[in-house]
């Protein structure tokens, strides 16, 4: 029977359903389905101040509050029992007095182990022989002045790496004499930036496969507040540059001017002037000749049997050909005998050609080493200066504030690598638009043939 009413109970009592979704777009749904059971406690407790006395907010603050100037007399007891718990999480963080301490097991430091000392030592200790001037106190004290001289040196190094890069030099003065390889110094920013010098590298890391320098320095007139004759003497090595141009430009549309024609109109043209007044008639015998002797052309004769070679006739022809073929190898041999008579014109020939060789080889190679580090041929195209950056009188400005700057950065780094002979020129191309093309979808076409 308690089963029964068991199982009843649980079948009496209420399912949770979910909630349905409810629109809230007109009022009476709000007044429905809203929840204002806030608002009505608030209204509630309203009401219930003003039924006990009026509203609290509303009263001054005398009323409200007093001031108790009375101290009650407290027992012992009672005030241990008022003390403040401390809270939970606080409680469970303070160790328990019931838990022993774990034992951590670890090597103590060379700090905290205690120095054993051997028998020997105690008794030198003892009798007043183990002392500052004992050998073991005399190491460590040359030990202590080896690493004191190490530090002052690091320091006085440090000290040099730092100056090195403080140095206070005039950009368009006198050049400072380059060091050679014997006398340069290991890099100092590897030097300052790791500690350490640098490996040994191969010999030929120090050849330049051009003069030029990585950043050339212009000259003293691109200033921005540049002195009048170093500004003057830019104007004209631009104006020269620009006139050059010019030049060259004005001997182009002088060639392109006259009418280009071909060979073969030009020696018709010269045969023309050379028979003019020969032939009063008009008519050329070598172009009649020519026109007609299309027609003069006949095909080879067949070979018939009475023109047929007989066996006579080829073995005469047979035995002339060797005949012939031993003169020549007759008179060849004669040359050569009759050369060893002339073995000195001979020498001379040879040491002329020699000499010859030697001269080329030469002039090669004093022209290699002229054009050493200069600018190549490596592409297609031909290396070309950028022009001069220079300003006008009137566009000098005395501040870098106002100072509007000349040309293009990446052009200039483009141009220097193109001139030290590390990429090939080049030239930019702007990239092609493609054209609109229009089309009509299908989905289109299909709703205008319904409509």
């Amino acid at each position: 029977m308690e089963f029964v009413k068991m199982e009843q109970s649980t079948q009496s009592q209420p399912t949770k359903r979910k909630r349905a979704g409810v629109a809230k777009n007109r009022k009476k749904a709000w007044r429905k389905h809203s929840n204002i059971k806030d608002v009505e406690d608030f209204m509630d407790d309203q009401r219930m101040q003003l039924r006990t006395g009026g509203l609290i907010s509303e009263k001054p603050d005398e009323s409200l509050f007093f001031v108790d100037n009375k101290h009650p007399p407290q027992d012992e007891g009672e005030s241990k029992k008022n003390l403040e718990k401390p809270l939970k999480i606080d409680r469970k963080l303070m160790p328990d007095p019931r838990i022993p301490v774990a034992r951590i097991s670890r090597t103590p430091k060379s700090s905290e182990r205690p120095k054993r000392k051997s028998k020997l030592v105690q008794r030198l200790e003892e009798e007043g022989k183990w002392g500052p001037s004992s050998t073991v106190k005399r190491r460590k004290l040359t030990a202590a002045l080896r690493d004191s001289d190490k530090a002052e040196k690091d320091k006085d190094d440090d000290q040099k790496r730092r100056e090195c890069g403080r140095a206070v030099y005039d950009l368009w003065g006198a050049p400072v004499p380059a060091k050679t390889k014997t006398e340069g110094t290991p890099n100092e920013h590897y030097l300052r930036v790791t500690k350490k010098t640098r490996k040994q590298v191969p010999k030929t890391y120090y050849n330049k496969t051009s003069c030029f320098n990585a950043v050339e320095v212009v000259s003293g007139g691109a200033s921005y507040n540049p002195t009048f004759e170093d500004h003057q003497e830019l104007i004209q090595k631009a104006i020269q540059v620009e006139l050059d141009m010019d030049k060259k430009e004005e001997k182009l549309n002088r060639w392109h001017r006259f009418a280009k024609v071909s060979r073969a109109e030009m020696e018709r043209t010269s045969m023309a002037e050379m028979t003019e007044g020969l032939f009063e008639d008009g008519h050329n015998p070598e172009e009649e000749a020519k026109d007609d002797g299309d027609d003069d052309v006949l095909p080879s004769a067949p070979v018939v049997a009475e023109r047929r070679k007989t066996r006579k006739q080829r073995n005469k022809e047979k035995q002339i050909s060797q005949q012939t073929k031993k003169a020549h190898a007759e008179k060849a041999e004669k040359i050569r005998l009759h050369e060893v008579y002339r073995l000195r014109s001979l020498k001379r020939e040879i040491k002329e050609k020699e000499e010859k060789i030697a001269t080329k080889i030469k002039q090669k190679k004093a022209k290699a080493q002229e054009d050493e580090g200069k600018t190549k041929r490596l592409g297609r195209y031909k290396y070309e200066e950028l022009p001069i950056p220079v300003k006008l009188s009137e566009h000098l400005v005395g501040n870098l504030r106002r100072l509007k700057p000349e040309g293009s950065l990446i052009v200039d780094r483009f141009n220097n690598l193109q001139k030290r002979n590390m990429i090939e020129p080049r030239i930019w191309k702007k990239g092609m638009k493609p054209k609109m093309k229009e089309y009509e979808k299908k989905t289109f076409k299909e709703i205008k043939l319904a409509e």
